[in-house]
Formats: structure tokens, C-alpha cells, sequence
């Protein structure tokens, strides 16, 4: 967001987002990251 070019409706729109993470030690066998292949580790 500070580069050269800075896209000011992009930013207004980023300040306004709310980021919810979850990170689970067991994933079940129908959990989204299961079927992608990835892990359940929140990054």
C-alpha cells in the first residue's frame, strides 16, 4: 500500500477489512483445507 502507484480505492477498501483466522489441531476429513491439500495451520 505505500508503493509508488498507491490505489486509493483499493486502500479505503482494505482499511475497511476485517481478517478472521482460524487455526485447528484436528482437522476433519471434510474441512476445506483437507480437500485442498493444505494444512490447517492459520498463516
Amino acid at each position: 500500500m505505500g508503493g509508488a502507484y498507491p490505489d486509493p480505492i483499493y486502500a479505503k477498501r482494505r482499511d475497511g477489512l476485517f481478517v478472521v483466522a482460524v487455526h485447528c489441531s484436528h482437522p476433519a476429513r471434510t474441512c476445506f483445507c483437507v480437500s485442498t491439500g493444505d494444512g490447517p495451520n492459520a498463516t
